[in-house]
């Protein structure tokens, strides 16, 4: 019996591996074969919204779900930050034409965008500030909740750096920052009840330094701004870059967008 059942799996492991697939990684072996590298484009929008008219900060939610159509529609399978940061560190496989949908700051539309993705079995990364769940303008804790059912959360700092211009960002103590960082995990986690382990840097900012330092607060996958190059292997998950989404883009112009990894500035 038991050598029919080694027989088995390595007939399954041959098949997979000769199908560009793996069987999935356990703590022990990990992963049986290593399939090539996916490069995972991870996209960024912001509101969702008609009041303001569409840019790089705004798309409407008629395009936006014509965005997300075109993204189903082409194949693409959606994970979230934390499920690419575990594959960047060799802890998980992926589906295939895996793509990261993420969505800064946690606007009030934020609530109608993740049903808008539970409603097509898609999934989403959103990062919240942890200040602004009693303003108007964006989701309250009960909506995080609701999100937090389907989706990932992640940290976006708690104040946004509100006090400071991205001009002077440069000017910020390193302990503002990571007190920023830890109390917006920390706040966050306690409205939703599920461990924060994926942090956005807000106004696309970065600092390699704090890498260490972030880690050891529990965060395992950050993620930043680069509209250049979107190309995921042999990234930091501790550094992954995002293309912004320009809410006057087309579906045929996001996935054009898509396939070519740099950012489009679509009018």
């Amino acid at each position: 019996m038991k050598k029919l059942l080694a027989l088995l799996l390595c007939c399954a492991s041959l098949s997979a591996l000769a199908n560009g697939r793996c069987l999935p990684p356990n703590k022990v072996d990990g992963p049986d074969c290593q399939p090539p590298k996916q490069e995972v484009v991870v996209l960024m929008y912001h509101r969702i919204t008609t009041a303001d008219p569409p840019s790089s900060m705004v798309t409407s939610p008629r395009m936006f779900n014509a965005h997300l159509d075109a993204i189903k529609s082409a194949g693409y399978n959606t994970i979230t930050v934390s499920d690419l940061g575990a594959y960047m560190r060799g802890e998980r496989l992926l589906p295939p034409r895996a793509i990261v949908l993420t969505f800064d700051d946690g606007w009030r539309d934020a609530a109608s965008a993740a049903s808008n993705l539970s409603d097509r079995g898609m999934v989403g990364t959103f990062f919240l500030i942890s200040n602004a769940f009693t303003d108007p303008n964006y989701v309250n804790k009960d909506e995080a909740r609701q999100i937090a059912q389907k989706h990932e959360i992640g940290a976006h700092t708690h104040t946004h750096f509100m006090e400071f211009f991205p001009s002077k960002m440069d000017q910020i103590d390193d302990r503002i920052m990571l007190g920023e960082i830890a109390m917006s995990k920390a706040i966050i986690e306690g409205v939703i009840g599920k461990p924060v382990t994926s942090f956005a840097w807000p106004f696309s900012y970065y600092r390699d330094r704090l890498n260490t330092i972030v880690s050891g607060m529990g965060l395992t996958s950050v993620v930043q701004v680069n509209n250049d190059s979107a190309n995921t292997v042999g990234q930091d998950p501790m550094s992954i870059h995002r293309l912004t989404v320009n809410g006057g883009c087309t579906p045929a112009q996001l996935l054009s967008m898509i396939e070519q990894r740099k950012y489009m500035e679509c009018k």
